[in-house]
């Protein structure tokens, strides 16, 4: 379940973590249809969300249920629903003014589990990056993973549209394969958003972040390495253009290698074991 492809994407391996032991069902938006060819999987929009986790529910009595979409689904859609399985719910950090109300600590008690990949204001546990086996690196020079206000991400695409391969949805600019452009990167320019972030950690790839503000997360944080793994290798944050334009003669001057890719997925694996077995 997830309401982006940063949460399908999270999900998926998760799935495949249990291997042929245990029969894994998806939830996933209606747009991530095509993306989700090859899974056994249902889709559905916003406003028939809660209805079609009932029906899912009922019709396949699972053994658990995992829950990665977090913070609006935590008060919002799923929040009246009656669980008849223990459910686990994927965190990552948000901001202490809202993770501490009163409605969302209570919401968290309908979750055996809270578990994520970087530390959250629970204390709940923290297993490291959800990652999957490492693809065939597909080499690219730079890699920009575009996110942000629009306008300034025009701006950045025209920029770096001579230098670098561009992956930005909200300007129509999608890839498939990004673990794998990751993999094959020269050096990546993205922000610190909790899924590309540990995509980027995982990958071991310079990388140059540029955090955005958001409503509940704290990227800055994030980028610095204070929310859980930290920047792995070279890495640079930045603030604005001017500092993109230094960092990038820092990293054309050193010429950094990078440091390979993470393999972190064995704690979620023994977890997920106990509930397949």
């Amino acid at each position: 379940m997830g309401g982006g492809r940063g949460h399908a994407t999270r999900s998926r391996r998760l799935g495949g973590l249990f291997g042929s032991r245990a029969r894994v069902h998806y939830l996933l938006p209606e747009r991530l249809r095509l993306w989700a060819q090859g899974l056994e999987a249902s889709f559905c929009n916003q406003e028939n969300l809660a209805d079609s986790v009932s029906r899912l529910l009922a019709e396949y009595e699972p053994d658990l249920l995992v829950v990665d979409t977090f913070p609006r689904g935590l008060l919002g859609e799923l929040a009246e629903l009656e669980f008849p399985c223990p459910a686990w719910l994927i965190a990552r950090w948000v901001k202490p003014e809202y993770a501490m109300r009163s409605d969302v600590l209570d919401a968290l008690t309908r979750y055996e589990a809270v578990l994520g990949c970087e530390r959250n204001p629970w204390q709940a546990r923290s297993l490291g990056p959800v990652v999957g086996p490492v693809q065939t690196p597909r080499p690219c020079s730079w890699l920009w993973l575009g996110s942000g206000p629009l306008d300034q991400q025009r701006s950045m695409a025209e920029w770096l549209a001579s230098r670098a391969l561009l992956v930005a949805p909200d300007l129509g600019l999608e890839r498939s394969d990004l673990p794998s452009l990751l993999a094959g990167a020269e050096l990546v320019i993205s922000a610190a958003g909790y899924n590309s972030y540990q995509e980027i950690v995982q990958a071991g790839v310079p990388v140059i972040f540029w955090p955005q503000e958001r409503l509940y997360d704290e990227q800055w944080r994030r980028a610095q390495g204070e929310l859980g793994p930290g920047p792995r290798g070279w890495w640079r944050c930045v603030s604005d253009q001017a500092g993109l334009m230094q960092a990038l003669e820092d990293f054309q001057r050193q010429r950094p290698e990078p440091c390979g890719p993470l393999v972190a997925a064995n704690e979620w694996a023994r977890l997920l074991g106990q509930v397949g077995a």
